[in-house]
């Protein structure tokens, strides 16, 4: 999961996506470290307030090829 790649290249924080998304930021944080992973429903608020698609989210990382 791409998560922290996507947020910073959208040029947000940690708290400023949770805002969006409507999570908490340690959620962001957890999930970001691959800690937890989001259910579909936070999925799809956190693509909405990072402007990408469901397969850029979940994908092939772009720097090594793999899935986080």
């Amino acid at each position: 999961m791409k998560i922290k790649e996507l947020r910073k290249r959208a040029g947000l924080t940690q708290q400023e996506l949770a805002d969006k998304a409507l999570v908490t930021r340690s959620q962001i944080s957890r999930y970001e470290n691959g800690k937890r992973y989001p259910d579909l429903p936070n999925l799809i608020r956190i693509k909405c307030a990072i402007g990408c698609t469901l397969d850029e989210l979940v994908g092939p990382s772009s720097e090594d090829g793999t899935i986080q």
